[in-house]
Order: C-alpha cells, then structure tokens, then sequence
C-alpha cells in the first residue's frame, strides 16, 4: 500500500486507511469497475495520486463504508500499543533481523512490523511479490551470509515501510546501527526503476536518507543518541525520478560475532579482572584490519572507567595473520581492569566491546559484543558481592592512682575499641554505643576516620 510521504510528514493518513483486503498497491491503474464496498481503496488511491479523476461512487456510500474501517482502527490501535508498551529493558540494544524470512509476497520478518503498505521477503534471484528476477541477473548474496531480504516498493510520492522496536538501549549511550542496501529494478514493466536510497527514521527525530547503489550491497550505519531504553525504528524508501521503484533492504545481521567474557582474580580492591574477547567472522569473505575498537567499562553505578591494559591480540584459531580472518576463522584479545574500593561499593562493573574488519565488498563491518553465544548484544557484567561485616574488640586496662598496689577510690580503667571492617564494602557513620551500667552510656564516634572505614 503506497503511502504520502515527505521528507518530515508523517505515515498517519494512509495508514489510517491502510486496512487492505486486496493487493491494490500494484494495480495498474484503478477504474470505475470496482464494487461499491470496494470504492474506499479507489479513495485511498486517489489520495495518493494514482488514481487520477476518479469520480466512481459517491462519497456518502464511500464514507458510510470507511466507517466500518475506522472502528477497526481502534481496535488495532490498542493492539499496537500494547504491543509497543509490553517490550522489556535490556542492558543493550537487540534489533530483530530481517532474515531469515519467507520468501513471497506481503511477508516481513519476525519482530517487524508492517508500517505503510505490504513490504516483501525476496532473495537473490527474484522479488518476492510476483516473483520477478531482477534486472541484469540475480543480486550479489549478502556479505553476512544470508539468503533472503525484505524488498519495498515506492515511486513519486507514496513508498512502503516496515517497522520495529530497538530495545535494550541505555539512554545517554551513542550507537552505530549497521545495515545493508541495494537498490535495483526488475523485469517488470511496471517496476524496472531502482530507488534512490533508504530512509530511516528513529522515534520523533529526521528522516535519515542513505543513497545506494545497485550493482553491490552497501554498508551503511545510522548513528544516534539513545533518548529511552527502547525506539521505534522505521525504514522506508525514497527516489528522485517517476514512476516506480524497488529497494532492498537487510538489518541485523552482521559478518563478524564478537563474544566476551570476563575472569574476576578476587573481590577486593586491587584484584584483577581479566577480559577475553573472542571475534569470528560469520561471513562468507576474509576479514581484514580485524580489531577491537570501542571498549566501554563502567561502574554499575554508570561511572565510566578506563581499562589497566587496553585490549591486545592473543592468537587466531586458524592459520591466518594477526587483524585477518577467513570465514569461520576467530581472533581472541584480551584485556585487563584491576578493581578500586568503588567498583565494590558499587556491586561490580560492565563491559562491552566492539569488533571490527573490512570486508573486500562493503568496506567496515563491526558488531557490539555478547556475553555469550546466542545471547542479545549486551555488556558482559561482572558482579561483586557486597558482603559488609564489622567486628569490635574492647579492652581494659587498670591504672594504680596512687600507687599502693590495691584497688581503691580514685584508680582508673581504661577501655580501649579497636573497630575493624572485616568485609568488603566501606563503611560510614561508625559509631560505638557502651552501655555501662551504673556509669550509664556513652557514645564513641570515629572522628580520626571521618566515621567511615
């Protein structure tokens, strides 16, 4: 279902009347020979200018059936948002990916959504809807490795969309999403024009647009600010020409894994951690300029720290070079932190990587770390307990005024506290209660320490 869509406007009208029973988007044209109860979709298509003098039925018999729409769309509204409010917080960000899928018509992979009109799943030898090859032969595979792909349609004017949540994120962090594109016409008459580009579109901010080309998938990353811990993601297609034309369009999927996993010496201050990171490459190319890029460490209270030693490489599980992989091939690195009194205060710290490699096609691939196969992409934590313990040893000591060696009015006892903090977190607002008997109560704070030890 193609849609209005400037470069700032929103999706809100056609997909308000977006309810389709038919595949209308790829019409021709549309004529009078539509039913009555059918005129609606020659409505939503003259809106968007592909229905041009349209005067079939009237509009009292259109509004009359619209309306059924309308009360539909409620309906689904409190499915939508439903849906969007029950997303959990993750510690990083977790996109579905676009592959695999069905490969057809109005099919969209899992965890995505369809926004404007009825994107497609294709792969390399044909679109999914109508199964049309693509112009001069089947498209290049996915450097990642995958076969199939969601294709959308757009022309001058109106362009379908897909949708999905990004959650997991922590706001104030910045992100580079990776994703591929290509752009390429079929052997369709109606379709034989390639898009522009991609437009991507993150919650409330601009359309991001992304020029691609046809003859090879693009790398291209969308960079932003995270502003809450999940965010509407929306792709869709632009072109500059007439007519219509056809983008491809994969997320998600990376060809390079990065696992990392952390070693704690002890739990104290001064202990070391120790941080394996182990990167692969999950692709079907070799990998060149293999490296650790980012290393974000924080407290788990979100302070940021720096690494004892920053990430080196160790060895290749294969016979390639130090910063190459061949496909199925890993590099490890490791890394160090050695723990202040804060981190334990604090119950432990965070970690995450970021992998990268060249890819002889796309050029820069990377990935965020996990901490464990089959894991979203998320920090790996490293917990410390908090065990706080506190002892106290009291002691006398008798002092003879007068000296003639008998115990008598005037002599003195002196007491002594010794207090240790025998556990692994700092303690504050030490104080130590005596209670004495006929001599009543007494209270000791530990002013020398600031009463903290």
């Amino acid at each position: 279902m193609p849609a209005v869509l400037g470069e700032n406007r929103e999706f809100a009208l056609v997909a308000f009347l977006g309810f389709r029973t038919a595949r209308v988007k790829k019409a021709a044209a549309c004529d009078r020979s539509f039913r009555p109860n059918d005129c609606y979709r020659c409505v939503r298509l003259a809106l968007i200018s592909e229905c041009e003098g349209w005067s079939g039925y009237s509009w009292r018999s259109c509004v009359r059936h619209l309306a059924l729409y309308f009360r539909a769309l409620l309906f689904w509204l409190v499915i939508g948002l439903g849906a969007v409010y029950q997303s959990g917080t993750a510690l990083a960000q977790s996109i579905p990916p676009t592959s695999p899928c069905d490969v057809g018509a109005d099919r969209t992979p899992s965890g995505w959504f369809k926004q404007v009109g009825s994107p497609d799943c294709s792969d390399q030898v044909k679109w999914g809807f109508g199964e049309f090859p693509w112009l001069n032969g089947p498209l290049p595979g996915l450097p990642t490795g995958d076969d199939t792909f969601t294709t959308m349609y757009g022309g001058s004017g109106h362009y379908e969309a897909i949708s999905t949540n990004i959650t997991g994120l922590v706001p104030g962090r910045k992100y580079e999403i990776p994703f591929f594109g290509i752009t390429r016409g079929t052997d369709s008459r109606s379709y034989r024009n390639r898009c522009t580009g991609l437009v991507l579109k993150l919650g409330n901010r601009a359309n991001q647009r992304f020029p691609t080309g046809s003859s090879a998938w693009e790398q291209k990353k969308l960079t932003f600010t995270a502003g809450a811990a999940s965010e509407r993601l929306l792709v869709s297609v632009y072109y500059g020409g007439s007519g219509n034309c056809v983008a491809n369009f994969a997320l998600g999927t990376s060809p390079i894994d990065v696992i990392k996993t952390a070693k704690l010496e002890g739990e104290g201050a001064g202990d070391t951690i120790t941080f394996t990171m182990t990167v692969e490459n999950t692709g079907v190319e070799t990998l060149t300029g293999v490296a650790i890029d980012q290393d974000i460490l924080e407290r788990k209270d979100g302070t940021s720290l720096n690494l004892t030693t920053p990430p080196v490489w160790v060895s290749n599980s294969g016979s390639s070079a130090a910063g190459t992989l061949v496909p199925g091939e890993r590099a490890t690195f490791t890394a160090t932190y050695k723990l202040v009194q804060e981190d334990i205060d604090a119950g432990g710290v965070t970690n995450q990587a970021v992998g990268i490699g060249i890819s002889p096609t796309i050029g820069e691939v990377s990935a965020y770390s996990r901490s464990e196969a089959g894991k979203d992409q998320s920090p790996t934590v490293v917990d410390i307990a908090r065990a706080p313990s506190i002892s106290l040893t009291k002691t006398a000591e008798y002092e003879d005024a007068n000296g003639n060696g008998e115990l008598d009015a005037g002599d003195r006892i002196r007491f002594r506290f010794s207090v240790e903090n025998d556990g692994n977190t700092r303690l504050r607002n030490i104080t130590i209660e005596d209670r004495q008997g006929a001599c009543g109560r007494s209270h000791v704070s530990l002013a020398g320490s600031g009463g903290k030890i």
